[in-house]
């Protein structure tokens, strides 16, 4: 009796494969034989799945790339309340940074080409969506300072984004105080009620549209410590 394959099992024991290979071997030094080896198949079984290595390298980014916007997604869209999502969504992101880190190789990769920067461009627009309309919400119910909550979502994932380069370059550099502070950190920008920190997201002349100030930073343009 011929052994009964489950197409889509098996495809993902491909697509974990290759992340691992990819990631460390980089798109050019990665050939399907290596794929292969590491899934443990024979080289033609891969072309049951991926017509080429580029078919294979992009549907892993793909799938990446999904996974993340469908997390955005769902936290976004649970009932709880804004700053506790906005909360979640930010540890989770953090939690995943080791498993995302891995691919910070191929995104440099995908990069290089045109449909790899659209396809990134498209998550973190859904991303920041997504984000906005947490803060646009929590702003409704009084929970947020009023300010321009595409800005607030572009700082959130440029945060979000720096944070997780410093996890690809030095893994582990952050302790583990130090990243349960960072959600912490993050909805003090954007909760009312905070003393020390004041945030303007407008359009100032000098230094541009973004501006973020606290009365300490002030002190110091002033000429403070």
């Amino acid at each position: 009796m011929p052994k009964v394959v489950d197409f889509e099992r098996k495809r993902a024991e491909i697509l974990s494969a290759a992340a691992w290979v990819f990631a460390r071997q980089g798109y050019r030094g990665t050939s399907l034989q290596h794929v292969a080896a590491q899934a443990g198949i024979g080289k033609s079984s891969i072309y049951h799945y991926f017509a080429t290595k580029q078919a294979l390298f992009e549907a892993l980014v793909k799938d990446l790339l999904e996974r993340e916007e469908a997390l955005f997604e769902r936290i976004a869209s649970s009932p709880e309340a804004a700053p506790q999502r906005l909360s979640r969504l930010v540890s989770t992101v953090i939690e995943m940074f080791p498993q995302w880190s891995q691919a910070g190789p191929l995104l440099v990769d995908f990069l290089r080409e045109e449909a790899g920067r659209r396809a990134l461009r498209r998550t973190i627009r859904r991303a920041r969506t997504a984000l906005v309309r947490v803060l646009a919400e929590g702003q409704s119910r009084g929970l947020f300072r009023r300010a321009d909550p595409k800005a607030i979502a572009t700082l959130f994932l440029a945060c979000l984004d720096g944070l997780l380069l410093q996890e690809v370059i030095e893994p582990k550099a952050l302790s583990a105080s130090q990243i349960r502070f960072i959600p912490e950190a993050l909805l003090g920008l954007v909760k009312k009620g905070g003393e020390r920190e004041h945030l303007r997201l407008d359009e100032n002349p000098r230094i541009g549209p973004l501006s973020l100030r606290s009365r300490h930073s002030a002190a110091l343009v002033r000429g403070g410590a």
